[in-house]
């Protein structure tokens, strides 16, 4: 497979999207049982498993039009690779990043390498998405910023929501509503992401934790 430096966008408008993120398995969050830690200490275990994966669906709402795809997503400390595979021509998309680029690879077509999902994400929507803050936002914990976020927890403090501002001030208004506790620690089930002009739904079917946690 052929590898080449590209600036162009990519053809489907669809696997652009679903570069950025992600009926759910889990339960609803007034019927589980969450560990009792305080939102300071949920945030620390969650920021102390380095090693991780996910599977599940992500619905893309965006100008009048919706898709849904499948996801796999493996992280492992600052490295990452997105399994994706949707309808309307998207077939099987697999992303590598690094902290220095991305490739993204589909069946029978040249690898793309870029400088990171945030171009990736520029070439395609127009603008810049918080792209960093999903390592975050996934796991139900706000990501690390100058601008302080809003957020709402339950009783079992955990996240209900989240508005946060990206880089550029443009703010980010998040919805979790199912949590299931993996290893003992509660992770999200759903999620949903909302800002001008796009719309999309996180359904969280599977968590593993695959590393060690930190001391």
């Amino acid at each position: 497979m052929n590898t080449i430096l590209c600036k162009r966008k990519l053809p489907s408008v669809t696997s652009l999207v679903l570069l950025l993120w992600l009926g759910s398995c889990a339960s609803p969050n007034a019927n589980i049982t969450a560990p009792s830690l305080n939102w300071i200490e949920h945030q620390q275990t969650i920021l102390a498993v380095p090693d991780w994966e996910l599977s599940g669906r992500l619905n893309v709402r965006q100008t009048g039009q919706s898709d849904t795809v499948s996801i796999n997503w493996q992280q492992q400390q600052q490295d990452f690779s997105l399994h994706l595979s949707g309808t309307l021509g998207l077939g099987a998309v697999f992303v590598h990043g690094t902290p220095t680029g991305v490739t993204v690879e589909k069946v029978g077509k040249e690898s793309i390498v870029l400088d990171g999902l945030q171009e990736l994400t520029r070439e395609y929507l127009g603008y810049d998405f918080p792209t960093a803050f999903l390592l975050y936002w996934v796991r139900g914990i706000p990501a690390p910023s100058t601008l302080a976020p809003l957020t709402t927890l339950d009783t079992n403090s955990l996240l209900v929501s989240l508005i946060q501002a990206d880089e550029n001030g443009r703010p980010w208004e998040l919805d979790y509503d199912r949590y299931q506790s993996v290893e003992g620690i509660m992770l999200p089930g759903r999620i949903r992401v909302n800002s001008a002009g796009i719309q999309l739904t996180f359904l969280i079917n599977e968590w593993l934790m695959t590393g060690k946690v930190n001391p």
